[in-house]
């Protein structure tokens, strides 16, 4: 991975640059057949796969782009957990990382639809409340007072990481109910 802002140099423009800080003279060769050219352009692949990695480091720094520290960006925040599975994608991991990274906890329905958009889903979040005369339709559930505590997470492809993701960060007066739309 590179940055395409981040400029990338090569083993002949390394090569180059070596040479021009040289002292001049006839024991100070730059052909490309001379002893220190080839002494040279032995170093000059180290320079410029440092010089790929550094620019590689710069969308590292970032959660949505992160690939060569994406261990690291895990590591501080909690992750791999069980929600991924045994062998998740890259893309997957990227996503939890974005996710937590950008979350902070919250009990709305808005919150839950966000998170999940940041997971990659899209969900639908129904809310329920119990029977009350005058207020409910006929049709309604009849329930109690628990209902009010209780939503439906609706998902057109659920699956075991959404709803482990989900269920981790619930809060504890929240019931939540996964199903397929």
């Amino acid at each position: 991975m590179s940055n395409p802002q981040a400029t990338v140099y090569s083993a002949d423009n390394y090569l180059s640059a070596l040479q021009a800080l040289l002292p001049t003279g006839r024991v100070w060769p730059r052909d490309v057949d001379a002893v220190l050219s080839k002494a040279l352009s032995g170093l000059t692949p180290v320079y410029e796969r440092n010089n790929q990695s550094a620019a590689g480091l710069i969308p590292d720094g970032f959660p949505a782009s992160t690939y060569y520290l994406l261990p690291e960006w895990e590591s501080s925040l909690g992750l791999p957990d069980p929600c991924a599975g045994p062998a998740p994608t890259i893309p997957q991991r990227q996503a939890a990382v974005l996710a937590r990274f950008v979350s902070v906890a919250g009990d709305s329905v808005a919150w839950y639809t966000q998170y999940a958009a940041n997971l990659g889903y899209t969900i639908t979040v129904r809310s329920f409340s119990p029977f009350r005369m005058g207020f409910s339709g006929m049709g309604d559930a009849v329930g109690g007072e628990e209902w009010f505590f209780v939503w439906e997470v609706v998902c057109a492809a659920l699956d075991t990481m959404l709803e482990c993701e989900m269920q981790a960060l619930n809060p504890a007066h929240l019931t939540l109910i996964f199903s397929t739309s």
